[in-house]
């Protein structure tokens, strides 16, 4: 009697210590492209809303006339045109406090992902437990102004006016917590400059022949 008992101790401990060992297993083996998966999902949640944030703010509060400036000689023709850096300025604080009201909201969003998803199996991927993910803003959101300068043809040019949103964020998953930053620009406005077409030029040169008076 106290053989069996012996025994069905031993079979019941070395059966536990299987299954610990196959959960940690499993957890070793499913955690990283679980976690892969989470950062990606979450990464494309944060950028969607920080981008529908930006779109929404500066289709509000832009005033597109004030955006850039003209200048025009006597004939009335512009010569030049610039961006006015007030209103951008402006646009670029009311959007920033916008980013971080949206991040905001997302922390109270929990979304629920079957663990063996990861796996990337059509059948697998509807088994087992699903795993909440959250995400958590981390510090503020950072903006700045980038312009970008580009050729558009002989003596034309495209001055592009992005707004760039940081921010970073955590997601956070039972026992683990993963920082992620997340990094979007949208452009708030656009001047296409077009000079006098030289008469002739050079294939491949960006340098006008200009003839002899």
């Amino acid at each position: 009697m106290r053989r069996a008992t012996a025994m069905s101790l031993l079979f019941f401990i070395f059966s536990m210590g299987l299954f610990y060992e196959s959960i940690y297993l499993l957890d070793r083996s499913l955690r990283p492209p679980f976690m892969a998966m989470a950062t990606g999902l979450a990464r494309q949640m944060a950028t969607q809303a920080i981008n529908d944030a930006l779109t929404k703010r500066i289709a509000e509060d832009a005033q597109y006339a004030k955006l850039v400036i003209y200048e025009k000689d006597q004939a009335g023709r512009v010569t030049s045109a610039h961006f006015n850096f007030a209103e951008v300025a402006r646009i670029e604080s009311l959007t920033t406090l916008r980013v971080q009201h949206v991040l905001a909201g997302l922390e109270e969003r929990t979304i629920y992902v079957p663990a063996l998803q990861a796996v990337g199996s059509a059948i697998l991927a509807t088994l087992g437990p699903s795993i909440p993910i959250r995400i958590v803003p981390l510090g503020s959101a950072q903006s700045e102004v980038e312009p970008v300068v580009q050729s558009a043809g002989i003596n034309q040019t495209v001055h592009i006016l992005y707004l760039h949103i940081m921010a970073q964020v955590s997601v956070v998953v039972p026992f683990v917590t993963q920082p992620i930053k997340v990094d979007t620009k949208i452009p708030i406005a656009y001047v296409v400059f077009i000079g006098s077409v030289p008469t002739t030029t050079i294939a491949g040169s960006p340098y006008p022949i200009v003839p002899p008076k």
